[in-house]
């Protein structure tokens, strides 16, 4: 659905991709789908494939492509053409793209077992993300070329809002804050 003024909706489905069968999106880590100024916007859809979908014109219009990294839970963008996926593979659970989406690189996988469930960029950094999952907690500086692991505990999402302000959030009420990038 579509509105220009809050008050009127139209249905704008059509113009979306067709669902794979028993494809969805990874909503529980809360960055399945990011939005940036001027239309933009992306979504990972990765049960039981991997495809990011986007739009550079409010939905009017979409594609989609298939990224190399086995179910993505989440995808982050860090500028209009600088973006990165995270999944479930366990050979690369990442993926990196230079151009808005369209194309993506397979990238490597941080040094904590099972898959990760969201992933993002850190605000006022080039290429710092922070990435959780069930089995634990990590970032890296530039991008999942290298990785630090914060701790192995189980985690299902992320979010920062600066350099000194990230929180990541898990089971029984844990909550992290991340700050120092």
């Amino acid at each position: 659905m579509q509105t220009t003024d809050g008050a009127h909706w139209e249905r704008i489905r059509e113009q979306a991709p067709r669902a794979r069968p028993e494809e969805g999106f990874f909503a529980a880590s809360g960055t399945c789908v990011i939005t940036r100024p001027g239309g933009l916007a992306w979504a990972a859809a990765g049960t039981p494939g991997s495809r990011v979908v986007h739009t550079s014109d409010y939905g009017k219009t979409w594609r989609a492509d298939t990224v190399a990294v086995k179910q993505i839970a989440s995808v982050s963008f860090r500028d209009d053409r600088n973006g990165m996926v995270f999944g479930w593979d366990s050979v690369a659970a990442t993926a990196t793209s230079r151009d808005g989406g369209n194309t993506w690189t397979p990238g490597g996988r941080p040094p904590f077992p099972k898959g990760l469930y969201g992933g993002v960029y850190v605000p006022g950094t080039s290429s710092t993300v922070i990435t959780v999952g069930p089995g634990g907690l990590g970032w890296s500086p530039d991008e999942g070329k290298t990785w630090s692991v914060v701790n192995n505990e189980n985690y299902w999402s992320v979010g920062a809002a600066s350099r000194n302000a990230a929180w990541a959030v898990g089971t029984k009420g844990r909550i992290t804050k991340l700050s120092g990038f």
